[in-house]
């Protein structure tokens, strides 16, 4: 027993000087200062890929001189030239073509959509051109081609120009579908999604473009990256039969050293252990801001920011669940056969035996975007209703304080 004790002890000393620095990191982003807007992440993730890969282009309306609608292009035009930053014509099918080609050409295009409404002229170079020739031509043909820009509801900008496309797109295997919400995000994926092999629809949100957060000293490495496919959840809990693989692809571990259990927080956006909740994008700044309401009412929120909707973190998804036994599903777009209510089967299919309440789904309202401010915020998800949704599946309809 004392020599077994001795070996485990050994182990513990290795896997602590393994994974020391790993929590070092993880307090240093606590502490560093440093801060990013989205806009500024995204704009410096271009810059690094287009010196890092000759082959690397931008091409989309006002992209060059007017240094991009939204001003995520600053500065590229004057650095790179206009052979590498293209100003096109308002025909979104017909740049988006070009981009197409010039991916089958082995180029990497990065094509910007204004708004990802307009995509919509351009849906059959995206769908039938860049997802499905790898498959149609056997894998000969790899399509590395970037499709971004600002996706679903602003403000005031009406129906036509407020809709999420994320499960329009994610419905369609060949492409990648990637959703940041802060800047570390939007970093990593984009640098992610301009190296993959395949095409990747990547949609931002424009209401986030302004915003700053925190970033760790290595999110500014220009060999830094977001990996596709796994979203930003739970810490790590470390002991005998840790194995490391389970926690890099999203899973949480749970063992123990004879009674001693080592935690690190990494990869977590917020950990709980009563209510799962998942969001994209916007939603997940609201889905944390419903959890810091929730826990001052003593219920402990998991927030999953999703990174990615296809390929969906079905692993991370299932095991937080399988923890907190409820599910609260966040999107801003219609309802109908939305990521909300592809989360929800995953969780039914793989996890229903574990689930103690009812699966919410919260997502905007199944009409077309109303013009009038009054009504639009009564279109999208706002926090309270997130709020709502934990308690009901906590079997709370009203606060601990109004009990009392």
């Amino acid at each position: 027993m004392l020599g077994a004790a001795r070996r485990s002890g050994c182990v513990l000393g290795q896997l602590m000087q393994t994974l020391r620095p790993a929590a070092t990191a993880a307090r240093s982003y606590s502490a560093t200062p440093k801060e990013m807007t989205v806009r500024e992440a995204l704009n410096s993730a271009l810059d690094e890929e287009m010196s890092a890969d000759p082959s690397v282009f931008l091409m989309g309306e006002e992209v060059g001189e007017y240094q991009g609608a939204y001003k995520i292009t600053k500065g590229l035009l004057d650095k790179y030239g206009p052979d590498r930053v293209l100003d096109t014509p308002i025909t979104e099918a017909g740049f988006t073509g070009i981009g197409v080609g010039a991916a089958y050409q082995g180029l990497r295009p990065v094509v910007e959509f204004m708004t990802f409404n307009f995509s919509m002229q351009a849906i059959d170079h995206i769908i039938n051109s860049a997802a499905k020739s790898n498959y149609m031509s056997a894998g000969q043909i790899s399509v590395p081609i970037v499709f971004r820009g600002p996706n679903g509801a602003a403000a005031g900008v009406g129906a036509q120009h407020s809709q999420c496309y994320a499960a329009w797109y994610a419905h369609v295997p060949g492409l990648k579908v990637l959703t940041p919400y802060s800047a570390e995000d939007a970093r990593g994926l984009l640098k992610a999604a301009i190296r993959d092999p395949d095409p990747v629809v990547f949609l931002e949100n424009e209401l986030l473009y302004g915003e700053s957060f925190p970033i760790k000293a290595e999110v500014l490495d220009s060999s830094f990256s977001v990996p596709i496919g796994k979203a930003k959840v739970c810490s790590l809990v470390v002991g005998k039969s840790l194995v490391l693989s389970d926690f890099l692809y999203g899973l949480p571990v749970r063992a123990f050293f004879f009674g001693f259990t080592l935690f690190f927080d990494l990869q977590i956006e917020r950990e709980g252990k009563d209510v799962t909740i998942t969001a994209f994008s916007k939603m997940v700044g609201y889905a944390l801001q419903a959890a810091e309401i929730l826990s001052k009412e003593g219920i402990s929120a998991e927030v999953i920011n999703l990174r990615s909707i296809r390929p969906l973190d079905r692993a991370a998804i299932n095991a937080s669940v399988r923890k907190t036994n409820r599910l609260v599903t966040v999107e801003e777009g219609f309802p109908q056969h939305g990521v909300g209510a592809e989360i929800c089967m995953s969780v039914v299919e793989d996890s229903f035996e574990y689930l103690d309440a009812p699966v919410e789904r919260i997502a905007g309202a199944d009409v077309p975007m109303p013009y009038a401010a009054n009504l639009e915020r009564l279109a999208v998800p706002q926090v309270e209703d997130i709020v709502r949704a934990a308690k009901r599946a906590c079997y709370r309809s009203s606060s601990m304080a109004a009990n009392a």
